[in-house]
């Protein structure tokens, strides 16, 4: 006698059983037959779930004068959760995982992508924190604008990226990790654990993982100062970088001067170079127009920067505007009234007394020595 097995649902779907038996054979030496339904270990909170085992009308190839059913029907309760199964296998655990890129040229992004291995139950959600911690990177080598992931239905993994920022700075290899924390369950598994919860992500610094160098791998080293100063006064000029000098590095910034209507000796250059520091992102510094009685109208020198010199600081530094042409302004329209150093003295000294019928000696002279092509004509009167 044949009895065919069949299944039916109340609150279980198909897949929380395996239907491996569709028939029962029943003969002389088997009146009854044993059977199982195998419940389908998940790791989904599915609470009690109903299923039943149903037989249909048996086949009799002749054994009997009338078969019929007595009770048909079997209804079954999946008893489901840590209450029930204890202590959770891997069947019962859904895992959230982080993975992503192990390194990241400065400038670029890196990615990242958080998964559950088990799709997440229709109407529920999985919310993943994310948080940074920096081994030898800070915090402001990235932009960490993601703090949390949301797993559901529609996205059993979620990518995003994290800006790792380009600056000037020669900082070498820096890292950072991302890290993912404890997941909270609306209610779509039994259990959720992490599985890798850390990826450590190396910045590469530098031209030679970043090629070109662009305006934010530059520090740039200018140089401002006066247009003009008058004869006898300091011109003030600055020296300064666009970016602070990390801690316990300098950049030594040769300083020299040329001269293009002026002369070496028309002015005093003391300072041939200017360190800048991270206490000093600027450096102050004159230069004095020496006063003289010389009718020399408007004189032109520069004082012109040259190649810094970087113990460490900034990947690539570069310089800006290196040359700031002064003109000194000479004469009394400018210097107003004229003190000892704006005058050539001319005077007489000679004999006090001579003998009738020699000659008395004179002689007049100038303080300061006459420029070159000019003279200096006094009347003598006897």
């Amino acid at each position: 006698m044949t009895v065919p097995v069949t299944y039916t649902y109340q609150s279980a779907e198909s897949g929380d059983i395996i239907t491996n038996t569709t028939e029962v054979v029943l003969d002389a030496a088997n009146q009854s037959v044993d059977f199982t339904v195998a419940a389908v270990d998940d790791a989904y909170a599915e609470g009690d779930e109903v299923y039943s085992v149903v037989i249909g009308t048996p086949v009799d190839t002749g054994s009997f004068e009338n078969v019929e059913l007595g009770n048909d029907t079997v209804a079954t309760t999946i008893k489901d959760g840590n209450d029930n199964e204890g202590t959770p296998g891997d069947d019962d655990k859904a895992i959230v995982s982080i993975s992503g890129d192990a390194s990241v040229v400065e400038g670029n992004d890196a990615s990242y992508t958080v998964s559950v291995d088990k799709a997440v139950a229709a109407g529920e959600t999985v919310t993943v924190p994310v948080t940074y911690t920096y081994q030898s990177a800070e915090s402001g080598d990235i932009i960490t604008n993601t703090t949390e992931v949301v797993l559901d239905a529609a996205n059993q993994s979620v990518d995003f990226t994290v800006a790792a920022v380009d600056d000037a700075y020669a900082e070498g290899d820096e890292v950072y990790s991302v890290v993912i924390g404890t997941p909270v369950d609306t209610g779509s598994f039994e259990n959720v654990e992490l599985g890798n919860d850390t990826v450590a992500t190396t910045i590469k610094d530098g031209n030679d993982n970043e090629g070109t160098p662009g305006d934010d791998d530059k520090a740039i080293v200018s140089i401002s100062g006066d247009a003009s100063v008058v004869e006898g006064n300091d011109a003030s000029y600055t020296v300064s970088v666009d970016k602070a000098v990390a801690a316990g590095e300098t950049v030594t910034v040769p300083v020299t001067y040329t001269y293009q209507s002026a002369e070496s000796g028309d002015i005093i250059t003391n300072t041939t170079e200017v360190v800048l520091d991270a206490a000093n992102q600027s450096v102050d510094f004159t230069v004095a127009a020496v006063d003289d009685a010389y009718a020399e109208g408007d004189e032109v020198y520069s004082v012109v920067i040259g190649t810094p010199v970087d113990t460490g600081s900034f990947e690539n530094v570069e310089l800006g505007n290196d040359t700031v042409a002064t003109t000194i302004k000479d004469g009394n329209d400018n210097e107003g009234t004229p003190g000892d150093d704006d005058k050539a003295i001319v005077s007489i000294s000679g004999d006090a007394s001579v003998v009738e019928g020699n000659d008395a000696s004179y002689t007049v002279s100038v303080d300061k020595a006459v420029a070159a092509g000019e003279t200096a004509l006094s009347t003598l009167t006897v």
